[in-house]
């Protein structure tokens, strides 16, 4: 009886030390200064820098960065990946009708430019346009991917005056950026 139960205990053990281990993808190396996180949720993971912290990490995940020039107010630029339903066929059919909504709901909306990228080895859309909200301006950065009737949609927010100095991460984060 007790071989029995000695052998349940170690199956269990060996069990869960497997189940611990399969939150990390196998060829992710975490690059100096950067932070992993996962999201089960909508089948994503990243690499951050340590600047940024996570917000939420449930249907969505979102991180944010303290951007605040005076200890008096509280400025933050912030990443925010979701994923939605789509039958768009390319990120390019889902971009027409996505800123067909965006320039109707923003005000002063203003494209600036765009590029064609890739993300996790697929193809994207990177586009870059400025809205007022609140009465200030913000410069935004939205990243598109569309596959398997889905769309990620990666979304940098930055005040105007902030966006030269967090650019350049979310750079680095979509270059260490994974679908699972």
């Amino acid at each position: 009886m007790k071989k029995i139960i000695f052998a349940l205990i170690a199956a269990c053990m060996i069990f869960s030390l497997c189940a611990c281990g399969s939150g990390e993808k196998p060829d992710v190396t975490v690059p100096d200064g950067m932070v992993y996180v996962k999201n089960d949720v909508i089948n994503v993971a990243l690499c951050h820098p340590v600047e940024w912290t996570v917000d939420r990490n449930d249907g969505m995940l979102s991180l944010l960065k303290d951007t605040s020039s005076s200890s008096m107010v509280s400025t933050y630029a912030s990443l925010s990946v979701t994923k939605y339903g789509t039958d768009a066929q390319n990120y390019k059919d889902y971009w027409k009708t996505y800123e067909e909504r965006l320039s109707d709901e923003l005000k002063e909306y203003k494209a600036v430019k765009s590029e064609e990228i890739k993300v996790d080895g697929n193809t994207a859309g990177k586009y870059h346009y400025t809205a007022k909200v609140d009465g200030s301006t913000y410069h935004f950065v939205q990243v598109v991917a569309v596959g398997g009737y889905s769309a990620y949609i990666i979304t940098l927010t930055a005040n105007e005056k902030d966006f030269e100095s967090v650019n350049a991460d979310f750079d680095k984060i979509i270059s260490n950026f994974y679908f699972n």
